[in-house]
């Protein structure tokens, strides 16, 4: 089942029931405190994808040093470090991972975005955008950003006990209408085949998650509209019935 058909149904069973049936599974089932860790590039959305499940509808400062925060679900915390994405601060995310493997953390989410990255070094948006399409160049660019970050994960997943590894693929109200496009690269493209190089030597499941925090315009430019808020909650909730599972299991 492609990405549209399944977030339709998802948009159809979930997001009437969202507090009432995610939460109370989450609190029946999670019994102990559960951590995982947020990577990405600058620009993807990495905070604003945690004050999503925090239920805020605000947008978010980026992340310049690493943040941990606590998410209650209900009665039971969840612990995410959330580490920055800009390249001048590799030390900060290499440390973060290497609690990683120290703590053992059963959850890491690497955050991308199809190459719609979000950063303060574009001052002017013409320079990406030329009335109707975002440049290739621009997109090629960050997405290869996205490959380098793989790169940088491999060699510690490898010496981790990372059980779950979920690639989140934010921003969808902005690339939506690529989404068969986005669906392919990931699951069979450039990122799904480096992917599956750290798969074969790591001990890990990888699931691959579409994902909306929030429906805003990118740059000042706004989406094609086609995108609404019954598809966002739909892909929230199936993001948190995901975790549910994946930290209800025993490993």
């Amino acid at each position: 089942m492609g990405w549209e058909s399944f977030m339709v149904a998802l948009g159809i069973e979930f997001a009437d029931k969202f507090k009432k049936e995610i939460w109370a599974k989450i609190k029946i089932s999670l019994k102990k405190k559960r951590k995982a860790v947020l990577f990405g590039c600058a620009g993807v959305g990495k905070s604003q994808f945690i004050a999503s499940i925090q239920r805020s509808f605000e947008r978010v400062k980026p992340t310049y040093f690493s943040r941990i925060t606590q998410l209650l679900l209900d009665e039971f915390p969840l612990v995410i470090v959330d580490t920055p994405g800009h390249s001048a601060l590799e030390k900060i995310r290499q440390d973060e991972m290497d609690n990683l493997i120290k703590e053992q953390k059963e959850v890491l989410i690497n955050v991308v975005s199809y190459g719609y990255h979000e950063r303060k070094d574009i001052s002017n948006r013409n320079d990406i955008f030329d009335g109707e399409h975002f440049s290739y160049k621009f997109l090629q660019e960050n997405r290869n950003d996205e490959l380098k970050y793989l790169t940088q994960i491999k060699g510690k997943l490898q010496l981790s006990e990372v059980k779950w590894v979920i690639t989140l693929v934010t921003k969808a109200d902005i690339w939506w209408e690529e989404k068969a496009a986005v669906e392919a690269y990931y699951e069979q493209g450039r990122y799904a085949q480096e992917m599956q190089k750290i798969i074969q030597k790591s001990d890990f499941k990888h699931i691959i998650i579409p994902y909306c925090s929030i429906i805003t315009p990118f740059y000042g430019i706004k989406t094609s509209g086609r995108f609404g808020e019954e598809t966002k909650f739909a892909m929230q909730a199936h993001f948190l019935e995901t975790l549910f599972d994946i930290l209800g299991k025993k490993h």
